[in-house]
Parts: structure tokens; sequence; C-alpha cells
């Protein structure tokens, strides 16, 4: 006979097992650093999403902070049999050494630029398919979970010196002849950018330390394996039936599951400016590349321009570019585009800061 103590334990665990089995339905997932976040199953990704309402209701990510990223040495580049790298000859395959650093979890929001710059890019955006008011979304949902969108380079580094200040730290960046934004062209220019890399500041990644961090131990194709899954990232093909209008739409950080070293959306969603003016690799070693001292680079879908700089992990504008079947090569860790300095997009970026 069953005392009741028992028949108490007996009915506590059928509790838990049937909360464990729903929880598991949900699809959870954990970083390497114990944040936590939801996501949809993988076969419902590029089919129902979310609508207007829901959209409110999406997990937010959690706050982002900094993963360390131990220093090491890897191949750089990709071998010219890689799936997807078809004619693409500026990906010459090299062993590169970088050091340790830190690098953002994600990619800057447009809260956190709003908060360290004082307003926010995406408001040029305002009223149009891209825009904050013409999307069916509220205001503060753009400038608090989507990456920050329409930035170009000069914008990206002011915001790290800005950011740098406000923490009581070293800049990285001199900028020479600054021009900040204006009623007739929304974004900084600047005449020359210098770095201080012994400085403790915020700074963007080198290319090199970008696809280090990327790639995140692994050597194939994309950091989630040799083929495209929907759990990559956020492209113009999975993104339908999420997006709140019909054209290709930032959608909110963290989402999608992180690479091996816990850092979200390194893969699609917007494009990330990194350091480097672009240029062909050099062939042989190479310890902590940070580019050359200008470049004029023939890279992915565009022409050659000055003045170019290097831009990493793809994002969701491409397929709109390319279509569906000719976008996946644009993805992969290795893939390289750029352009000039002053011009907006779906471009974002992402913080790193030397390690002590």
């Amino acid at each position: 006979m069953k005392t009741k103590s028992n028949l108490f334990t007996t009915a506590l665990l059928a509790i838990t097992l049937i909360m464990v089995t729903t929880c598991a339905g949900f699809g959870t997932f954990s970083s390497a650093s114990g944040v936590k976040g939801s996501r949809r199953a993988a076969g419902n990704a590029s089919q129902d999403g979310p609508t207007a309402e829901e959209w409110n209701a999406i997990t937010p990510p959690q706050p982002p902070g900094m993963v360390r990223i131990q220093g090491g040495t890897f191949m750089m580049g990709s071998p010219p049999s890689e799936r997807g790298r078809e004619d693409r000859d500026w990906e010459t395959q090299h062993e590169v050494t970088v050091s340790s650093f830190l690098m953002g979890r994600y990619p800057v929001t447009t809260k956190e630029f709003r908060e360290v710059m004082g307003f926010s890019l995406n408001r040029f955006w305002e009223g149009g398919g891209w825009g904050v008011s013409g999307d069916g979304l509220p205001i503060d949902y753009h400038d608090t979970y989507l990456p920050a969108f329409s930035v170009n380079w000069f914008d990206a580094v002011v915001y790290c010196n800005t950011l740098s200040q406000k923490e009581g730290l070293t800049p990285v960046y001199t900028i020479t002849g600054l021009v900040k934004p204006s009623a007739d062209d929304g974004h900084h220019r600047a005449s020359d950018v210098t770095a201080n890399w012994n400085a403790n500041g915020y700074r963007l990644p080198t290319e090199a330390e970008w696809e280090y961090a990327c790639r995140a131990g692994t050597t194939t194709v994309y950091y989630t394996g040799d083929t495209w899954t929907d759990d990559t990232g956020w492209y113009g093909g999975n993104t339908e039936g999420h997006k709140p209008t019909d054209t290709e739409h930032p959608m909110p950080v963290g989402q999608k599951p992180p690479n091996p070293w816990g850092l979200y959306d390194m893969i699609g969603n917007v494009r990330e400016w990194c350091w480097d003016w672009s240029a062909q690799y050099s062939s042989g070693p190479q310890t902590n590349p940070r580019g050359p001292d200008s470049g004029s680079f023939v890279g992915e879908m565009f022409a050659s321009y000055a003045d170019s700089k290097v831009l990493r992990g793809g994002s969701i504008a491409i397929t709109h570019t390319l279509g569906p079947s000719a976008m996946l090569g644009y993805y992969r860790s290795a893939s390289r585009s750029s352009y000039q300095a002053h011009v907006a997009s779906t471009y974002g970026f992402r913080v790193v800061r030397n390690s002590n």
C-alpha cells in the first residue's frame, strides 16, 4: 500500500515529466555562456511567421555583453573546391594567427545605437517598406531588438569612440575631418581614420578577427556545416512569412542559434563592417593582419569601387538581388564583400575590444 508521501512524489514526477516534454517542443536553446532564447521549430521557420501582434511577444534577447574569443591560428579564406566559392579568387587560403579579443555577442542593436549616439539611423526609413511606421510594428520595437542598419563605416567608428568615452575607456580611433549627419546627408563622413591598436576602447573587428570568430573552430562552408539549413541564418528566402512587409527586412537579433562560441547572427540578417580596406589576401602566413592602407576591391556582386571597406556575413537583401538559388555562396564563412565607406544599406556592425 502506497503512503501519501509516495503518492505525492509520484504525482510530482509526472508533472515534471509533462513540463519537460512540453518545453522541449518549443525548441529552447542555450548558448555556451548559459544565455537562453527561444525559436520556432526549424520546420516552421520559413512558413507561418508571427503576426504583427506576435512580434511584440517575441522573447527579447538577453543583454548582449561580450564573448571572450581565445586567440589561435586558423586557415583564412577558402579552397578553390569549396561549394559556393565558384570563381572568387579573392579568397586565397592562408594561415592566420590572431590574439585573444572580446566580441559583441550580437550585432549592435538600434536601441544601443540610439542610446549611445542620441538618434537612430532607422528613422530615415520611416513611412516606407523598411520604415519604422510603415510596417505595422511599433517604433520602440525597431529601436530595441532589430540590428542597427543603414549604417555606413564612419557611423560605426564614431559609435565605437563615443561608447568608449561614455564608459571611461581610451578611444581607439583618431578621426580627421569629421562631418556629422545633416538634413542632406544623414550619416557621418571623415577624411581619415587611424587606429591606436593598444587602446582599451571599442573598435570594429579586423577581417581576420571576424572570420576567426565566425568559424569558431569549424572548417566547413558555414559554421553549421557544409549544407545550408534554416538555422544557419536569416536571408531573404526564410524571412517569408516573418517579415511585416513585402521587402527585405532585418530580423530581431538572437533568434537563430548561436555559433559554437556563443555569437549570434554572424551569418545573415545584416552585413557587418570590418576595419580593413579591401584587397587581395597575402598568400603567406600572417599574425594579426589589419589590411592595407587603402583599398579598391572587386568583391561579390559589386563592381570595383575605390576606398572600399570590408563587409562580412551576408544579409537579407542578397536574395532580392540574386534569387534564392544563387545566394548560398554569399553566406559562407569565407565569403567577402566590400563597399565604399560612406555608403549605407543593409549594413550593420558589432564591436570588439582587446582582451587583457
